[in-house]
């Protein structure tokens, strides 16, 4: 299963921090320490927001039963999913590594799930620590991203949730 309870943190802050310790897996939730933060969450109207740490925490296999590489989380709310990778690092080729990952999730989601959501309701983030405004200059990947999910693929460190 995909979004296990034990695996879930409710959050309903105006903001947020999204955090990943190698040391200390899997993704969480942070409220203070915004220098542990990867990612922000910026929440306005303060939704109640379901957190699913997946990486480390969900036990998600293909058809073989091989363990598959997931995302690390993704943010739940009444109308939209946010599936977000979460990366601290310089080095090249930390993006091409979160898009994969982002749709291997996704890939799972859409056979194990029959859901009703629109793709356009479903989010990616791929959020990067180190990089928090990934320029979006090379539009390739987004485009072929889009094209191969149907969903829509942001690379930044900022995830706003919308109304």
């Amino acid at each position: 299963m995909m979004f296990k309870e034990e695996c879930m943190t409710l959050v309903s802050s105006k903001e947020f921090g999204l955090c990943d310790d190698e040391k200390h897996p899997p993704a969480y939730v942070d409220l203070d320490n915004k220098d542990a933060w990867i990612a922000r969450v910026i929440n306005p109207s303060e939704h109640e927001i379901e957190f699913y740490a997946l990486d480390q925490c969900a036990d998600i296999r293909d058809a073989n039963n091989n363990l598959v590489s997931v995302c690390d989380a993704v943010l739940h709310t009444r109308r939209a999913l946010y599936f977000v990778e979460l990366k601290d690092r310089k080095s090249k080729g930390w993006r091409g590594n979160a898009i994969q990952q982002l749709k291997s999730t996704l890939k799972i989601y859409f056979i194990t799930k029959n859901s009703q959501l629109d793709k356009k309701n479903i989010k990616c983030y791929a959020s990067n620590k180190q990089k928090p405004a990934a320029p979006n200059s090379n539009f390739g990947p987004i485009i072929a991203f889009k094209k191969e999910t149907g969903c829509m693929l942001y690379q930044t460190a900022e995830i706003l949730i919308e109304s």
